[in-house]
């Protein structure tokens, strides 16, 4: 039998680790496994909310640029009309976040006020009309994925 080095403490038989600190005890792997899921938004459901902003963010733009040009107030109004889905957009973008189902059918109508927008900026030969069919059109297959549809839970019906 070897002996310890001499430059160690001696072992006290006495000496007992102190327990771990208390934890709470942890959810059954059943509720783990829900819990972890109801926090990680799916990927399609982000990249639709990213279009969200993006259009947001166009429509933002737009008005700002139009302010700085000097238009007129009735310009400006038409502007604010003809941008409103990307207005709507943007607080549909924050609201998508929350698990909630009445996002994402808010969602589908933003989108389609915003396809609507685009058909007629495009039948009237502004060729800005595609990238305004096109953003939602993403959108709208991005939220008719199966994970985001798990992601905003239907109600039970009572």
């Amino acid at each position: 039998m070897s002996q310890p080095p001499a430059d160690l403490p001696e072992p006290n038989p006495g000496m007992v680790p102190p327990p771990p600190p208390p934890l709470y005890p942890p959810p059954p792997p059943a509720q783990a496994a829900a819990l972890a899921a109801s926090v990680k938004m799916p990927r399609s459901a982000l990249a639709a909310r990213i279009i969200f902003f993006v259009g947001a963010g166009f429509a933002i733009l737009m008005l700002v640029g139009a302010i700085l040009m000097g238009a007129s107030a009735r310009e400006l109004g038409y502007l604010v009309g003809s941008t409103l889905p990307g207005y709507l957009a943007l607080i549909v973008a924050f609201g998508m976040g929350s698990r909630k189902r009445v996002w994402w059918v808010l969602a589908l109508v933003v989108a389609a006020l915003w396809i609507l927008g685009g058909v007629g900026t495009f039948g009237r030969g502004d060729l800005r009309g595609v990238v305004q069919v096109m953003l939602p059109i993403a959108a709208v297959v991005l939220l008719a994925q199966p994970a985001t549809l798990a992601y905003y839970p239907k109600k039970p019906k009572a």
